[in-house]
């Protein structure tokens, strides 16, 4: 806790088809923001957020960070989020123009400690499964659950790709 974890790098494939055959039934898959991947550590009411070079934005995002010290309720936790910025009407902005967003939301994609607890030795889905337990107690309009898809078939899988590039 308060010190960067380097994140996985992304597997990149040619084709939905090569990634549902490599990958597909094993893979947790969520619709990608457009926004930046951050890693928040929050310790009580101390909290760092990291970018992925593991640059701290805490300071560049005052108000955002108070509201996420709030939300985590002073327990202790490092989460891997995709932040998004609003505009005043409640629009996403573009990612160049995150630092300068009315608001933010932080669409949270894995958690890697909760609770006094390391989760980076857990399987994917059981790390999941506690993070939205974890969320459930916790609400609030800037910490936001991502939606979480696995899937059976190639069909459900082609489809969720395609409603992503939509």
């Amino acid at each position: 806790l308060g010190r960067f974890v380097k994140p996985p790098k992304a597997i990149s494939v040619s084709s939905p088809q090569e990634a549902w055959e490599k990958y597909g039934r094993k893979s947790i898959a969520y619709p990608k923001k457009d926004g930046w991947h951050f890693q928040i550590h929050v310790d009580g009411q101390q909290i760092t957020l990291y970018s992925r070079t593991g640059k701290n934005y805490a300071d560049r995002l005052p108000a955002t960070a108070r509201r996420l010290v709030e939300q985590v309720g002073g327990q202790r936790a490092i989460l891997g989020v995709e932040m998004v910025g609003y505009n005043t009407e409640d629009r996403p902005l573009p990612p160049e123009r995150l630092l300068k967003a009315h608001h933010h939301r932080c669409w949270v994609l894995d958690a890697l400690y909760l609770d006094d607890e390391d989760l980076t030795t857990k399987p994917t889905v059981e790390r999941l499964e506690q993070l939205s337990g974890w969320l459930s107690k916790r609400p609030g309009a800037t910490l936001v659950s991502s939606e979480f898809h696995r899937f059976t078939d190639s069909d459900s899988w082609h489809r969720f790709f395609g409603q992503c590039l939509q």
